[in-house]
């Protein structure tokens, strides 16, 4: 994909749920309504999907519907992060292989890392992949706050 066609509204797509399971075929239906709607991408488990509370195989799942509904015809964004590196890294691997456009990468919630730390993990999983990477800072969420010095030597 080419960097150009990230642009636009992309917007993030909740998870629906039947009883106390994801709810696959609904999801299929919003993404296909947002971009018939008009969307310029969609992006799958972004905070309002709540990805903290899904399994590695649901979120996994959902970028493989996403990627498949699309068939694109507009980018596919997967965030991809997690509050721990090991599960970003499996994150990242699929999304990668499944065929993902772009990646969306929240900063490790709840543990708060030094901005060392903070490096060192987009450094991890930008060597896992050529897919572009967006740094996903919402400190309100992760309590930690990405400086302008640690993305100038993340880049």
């Amino acid at each position: 994909m080419e960097l150009d066609k990230i642009k636009g509204s992309i917007t993030p797509i909740i998870t629906p749920f039947q009883g106390n399971d994801v709810d696959y075929d609904a999801y299929a239906v919003l993404v296909e309504r947002q971009i018939s709607e008009g969307s310029h991408g969609v992006l799958v488990n972004g905070t309002t999907a709540e990805p903290s509370t899904l399994t590695l195989d649901e979120r996994n799942k959902l970028v493989d519907i996403a990627i498949e509904v699309a068939n694109k015809r507009v980018p596919v964004v997967a965030q991809t992060g997690s509050q721990n590196l090991a599960d970003t890294l499996i994150l990242t691997e699929h999304a990668n292989k499944a065929g993902a456009d772009a990646l969306l990468v929240v900063t490790p919630y709840y543990i708060r890392p030094p901005q060392r730390g903070l490096v060192a993990y987009y450094l991890e999983v930008c060597s896992r992949t050529d897919l572009p990477m967006m740094i996903y800072h919402i400190p309100g969420r992760t309590a930690i706050n990405v400086t302008l010095d640690t993305v100038v030597q993340i880049r």
